[in-house]
């Protein structure tokens, strides 16, 4: 069965690397080609495939996906902002490295069809916080540091970096960068 997707880019080098992705997935039909500025409709195919280059464009890719009803992202993105750009996974929006082979595209194709027929796209597993955990997330995301936030909370320091030790187990992130992104991402935090 035919799949159609919508190739989503910014300039022409983008449109080739998107273009080079399907080429080798003969039950890919490339439906539309758009520049990221053109508003989408309601006609669109379910599928996006997108190429970015840093969170910021990935950020806007990921809202203005948001605004049309069961639609699917495929986001592609350099090595090295791989790790940082899956905090933004969730059931309809996938980010795969430049460097995938058309298997990984292909199967991450068939997952979003299925996913994007869904009514609602969520995140693979709910991450639930305690109270404690969300003020923590509240202060890094205002900028504090670890010594700031525990004279705010009135703790001390190896309890601020036990909190964030067990917020990098639950998120799985490695870094207070990433769970600063990850907050934001989620509309957490200050």
């Amino acid at each position: 069965m035919r799949k159609n997707v919508m190739l989503l880019y910014e300039n022409q080098k983008e449109f080739g690397l998107l273009k080079e992705k399907v080429i080798g997935l003969p039950w890919v039909t490339i439906l539309q080609e758009r520049n990221i500025g053109t508003p989408f409709g309601s006609n669109d195919p379910a599928i996006i495939l997108a190429w970015c280059h840093d969170l910021p464009s990935a950020i806007k890719i990921k809202r203005k996906s948001e605004t049309v009803e069961n639609t699917g992202v495929l986001l592609f993105c350099p090595h090295s902002q791989l790790r940082l750009l899956r905090l933004m996974k969730n059931t309809c929006f996938q980010i795969l490295d430049s460097a995938s082979t058309p298997e990984a595209v292909g199967s991450a194709i068939l997952a979003l069809c299925h996913n994007a027929t869904d009514s609602e796209c969520a995140e693979d597993t709910p991450i639930l916080l305690t109270g404690r955990e969300k003020q923590v997330i509240d202060l890094l995301v205002s900028g504090q540091c670890n010594k700031e936030i525990a004279q705010v909370l009135g703790i001390k320091n190896t309890t601020v970096v036990a909190h964030k030790k067990h917020l990098f187990m639950k998120i799985g992130v490695h870094s207070t960068q990433e769970l600063v992104v990850w907050a934001l991402l989620r509309h957490l935090g200050a």
